[in-house]
């Protein structure tokens, strides 16, 4: 299970909680409203051997990049480009 904290005002702004390394906020994220959700590695949802032809992934998940990679090795293996957009704010409050 993962705590997501909801943005009330950017439905693409919701963000994996975690033990923050940063010692301040700057959007007021303790304040959030947050839910649990279940968390799967992206190797257990998406089989890599299916994917075929050329493969791009966007990966823009608010902070749980790192996470993404990691759980995804397998299928980050078989593609031809990787787009990712990183914060090191976001990251290091995830």
């Amino acid at each position: 299970m993962v705590e997501l904290e909801l943005s009330d005002d950017n439905m693409g702004d919701h963000r994996v909680r975690g033990e923050s390394r940063i010692d301040f906020e700057k959007y007021g994220e303790s304040r959030r409203p947050v839910i649990r959700v279940e968390g799967k590695p992206l190797d257990s949802v998406l089989e890599a051997d299916s994917l075929h032809g050329s493969v791009v992934i966007k990966v823009d998940t608010q902070g749980a990049e790192v996470n993404v990679f990691q759980g995804g090795a397998r299928v980050f293996g078989r593609a031809d480009f990787v787009i990712a957009e990183f914060s090191h704010y976001l990251i290091g409050r995830a």
